[in-house]
């Protein structure tokens, strides 16, 4: 059997479907103020299988590449919400031996976003 020099759906296992779940929690802002703090998380989950090491790096790049976004972190300044960027990446990768010289890499999304409003 020939291994895999690529990731492509041919070589694309999921093992979770995508799934979103929804939070709604009210905090409090300041004094009697208070704010509805809306949290979506997405999970995926899968891997892609039978790949050349050289594949399986050019995979875990790719895939660091799609899920590093920038996230907006809500703040009160001042008594007003608002929103902080940062940069994160928002899937747990990882590359591994499987037997011989195959290689796998699994992919685990976990994007969570988080809104404040009144």
């Amino acid at each position: 059997m020939a291994l895999f020099t690529s990731h492509s759906a041919t070589n694309k296992v999921v093992t979770q479907l995508p799934s979103t779940e929804t939070i709604h929690t009210t905090i409090f802002v300041s004094g009697y103020t208070t704010a509805i703090q809306t949290e979506v998380i997405d999970t995926e989950s899968y891997r892609y299988v039978g790949m050349t090491k050289e594949a399986a790096e050019a995979c875990m790049d790719a895939m660091q590449a799609l899920y590093t976004e920038t996230i907006q972190t809500p703040v009160i300044t001042g008594g007003a919400i608002g929103y902080v960027p940062s940069v994160q990446c928002v899937a747990k990768i990882r590359g591994y031996p499987v037997a011989g010289r195959m290689w796998e890499v699994s992919v685990d999304v976990n994007r969570k976003t988080v809104t404040w409003g009144a």
